[in-house]
C-alpha cells in the first residue's frame, strides 16, 4: 500500500500532460470570421477576418476567402491587426485580403486581432445559404498564409489549414434590393384615389 499515493501521483502527471499536448494541439495560429453564422441582410451584414497568432509573431497573412458571387457580393475595410492592409477582388467568388508589416519594422504583430471587416450582401433574387470558406492547402503557396519573422508559413500543412474557422450564413428573405413603385397624378387626382387633395 505505500507504493498507492506514488502511483496516484504519477496517474496525476500522466493525466495532466496527456490533457496539456491535446490543450497545444488544438490550439493553432489560424483565420477565423466573426460571426460564423447569421442572416445576410439586404443592406449588408458585416463579418470580420480575425487572425490568432498563437504566440508567434507574424511579419504578414493574406486570407484568400471563397463565395459563391451568384448569391452574394462580398467588399472588405481594412481593420487594425496589419498596418498595412490591400484587398484583391479580381477573382470571381473570391476575396484575397494581405497585412503586411511596415518596412523596417522589426517586430511582428502578436496575439489575435481583425485584418479586416467584410460586408456581404445577397445579390437580388438569391435564396438559401452562402458559405464563406478560407481557400488554404498544403499544396498550394498563393493560398490563406500567416507568415512569422523567420519567414515560417504556420498554414502549410492540412491539419494547420483545418484550424482556420469559416462561416456559412442565410440570406434574408428580401432576397436583394427593394424596389418602391410611385404613384404619379394628374392635376384633379382623376388618377389615383391616394392623390392629396
Amino acid at each position: 500500500m505505500p507504493n498507492l499515493p506514488k502511483q496516484l501521483l504519477i496517474l496525476a502527471l500522466f493525466l495532466f500532460c496527456g490533457h496539456a499536448s491535446v490543450s497545444a494541439a488544438q490550439a493553432a495560429a489560424h483565420f477565423a470570421l466573426s460571426p460564423t453564422s447569421g442572416t445576410v441582410e439586404t443592406a449588408g451584414t458585416s463579418v470580420a477576418v480575425t487572425i490568432d497568432a498563437d504566440g508567434n509573431q507574424l511579419k504578414s497573412a493574406s486570407a484568400v476567402i471563397t463565395y459563391d458571387a451568384a448569391k452574394v457580393t462580398v467588399t472588405s475595410a481594412n481593420g487594425t491587426y496589419f498596418p498595412t492592409v490591400t484587398t484583391d477582388t479580381t477573382k470571381t467568388g473570391e476575396i484575397v485580403i494581405s497585412g503586411t508589416l511596415t518596412i523596417g519594422d522589426t517586430v511582428g504583430v502578436t496575439g489575435t486581432g481583425t485584418l479586416a471587416t467584410l460586408t456581404v450582401k445577397p445579390v437580388t433574387g438569391a435564396t438559401g445559404t452562402v458559405a464563406l470558406a478560407f481557400r488554404c492547402s498544403d499544396a498550394s503557396s498563393d493560398d490563406s498564409n500567416l507568415i512569422t519573422m523567420v519567414g515560417a508559413n504556420l498554414l502549410a500543412t492540412t491539419t494547420q489549414c483545418n484550424a482556420n474557422v469559416g462561416g456559412s450564413y442565410t440570406l434574408s428573405s428580401s432576397g436583394g434590393s427593394s424596389t418602391t413603385t410611385n404613384v404619379q397624378c394628374n392635376q384633379d387626382c382623376s388618377a389615383s384615389a391616394t392623390c392629396a387633395s
